[in-house]
């Protein structure tokens, strides 16, 4: 069972918005709403993929139906700690036209010790019967910097992989906990080494640096360049697909799914490389948080090039 952590779910409103200026009124083009954050796009992208998955986390008491009512509908397992407040709302606009997308992110809600305390009860429940957990995501107001640091170390006495993608001192902190996998993008690999990394050659030296200190696998995601992993010594470079791009929410989350849903399946990282990449590929042809189909990913696969460094 893979088991996907969502400690700050969020509603995001995706706006489109041709030669989007600042301070003038812009007219949106087309608009939608999903459900989304790192851990959710996570589990629902491995049930898109055919596994056996259970979300867990924080959920709060104004808006949380919304999201208990989706997995509900897709047959999703949940498990969530409910607090008070409401789900935050992000704010996409992504201008095709200027090939742009600006965020703006809600008020987080908080959450207190003692929920805390329940997580760590649940994330251990969870780590006990589980092949793979996913901690995906940004941390809730109140969650000290070491939160997902503390989780990753509580599933370190199960048999399970770890995988983390957060940013920022949450990720600093987590790698001390030492999770199997970590996916940082360009940007979040330059926020922890705090420098500007312009060349693959900088982004291959600043992974295998993580990996010295006991993260297994370093994956980056590097958007429209496609990625760069490091794993067992070796570094491998994902050559993007040459697709129109709509928008690229989700793409990271679908890379990091594809990857932990195919090698546990199969053992065969580069192969989780590929059927990850395609995942992303999918991905950011949809409109909004979408993620992929899984007929358009299993037609991917074979095209996607990698290449040893």
């Amino acid at each position: 069972m893979l088991t996907s952590v969502a400690l700050n779910p969020s509603i995001d409103k995706t706006m489109v918005v041709e030669n989007f200026e600042l301070n003038k009124t812009n007219r949106a083009i087309s608009e939608r709403t999903d459900l989304g954050s790192k851990g959710i796009n996570v589990a629902n992208g491995a049930k898109t993929l055919g596994v056996d998955v259970t979300c867990i986390g924080f959920l709060f008491e104004k808006n949380g139906e919304l999201f208990t009512d989706n997995f509900k509908d897709r047959g999703i397992k949940y498990d969530f700690i409910m607090c008070d407040g409401q789900v935050r709302t992000n704010i996409k606009v992504v201008d095709p036209k200027n090939n742009t997308l600006t965020e703006i992110n809600g008020i987080m809600p908080s959450v207190n010790y003692r929920h805390v305390q329940r997580i760590k009860e649940l994330v251990e429940k969870y780590a006990a019967q589980s092949r793979v957990m996913v901690f995906a995501g940004s941390l809730p107001s109140g969650a000290a910097a070491d939160l997902y640091r503390e989780l990753i170390e509580i599933c370190s006495k199960y048999s399970v992989k770890c995988y983390l993608d957060t940013s920022g001192d949450a990720l600093r902190e987590g790698i001390k906990a030492q999770p199997f996998m970590i996916k940082p993008n360009l940007f979040e690999l330059e926020q922890l080494f705090s420098t500007k990394i312009d060349s693959d050659a900088g982004v291959v030296e600043a992974a295998r640096q993580i990996a010295d200190s006991g993260v297994k696998c370093v994956v980056v995601s590097l958007g429209e360049r496609g990625a760069i992993a490091v794993f067992q010594n070796r570094v491998y470079r994902v050559k993007p697909l040459n697709i129109k791009a709509v928008g690229t929410v989700g793409a990271g989350d679908s890379l990091l799914t594809g990857i932990a849903v195919t090698l546990d399946r199969t053992g065969d990282f580069e192969y989780a490389l590929r059927v990850g990449s395609a995942c992303a590929a999918s991905c950011v042809t949809k409109e909004g948080t979408q993620l992929f189909v899984k007929d358009e990913v299993y037609r991917y696969v074979d095209q996607i090039e990698i290449e040893h460094l």
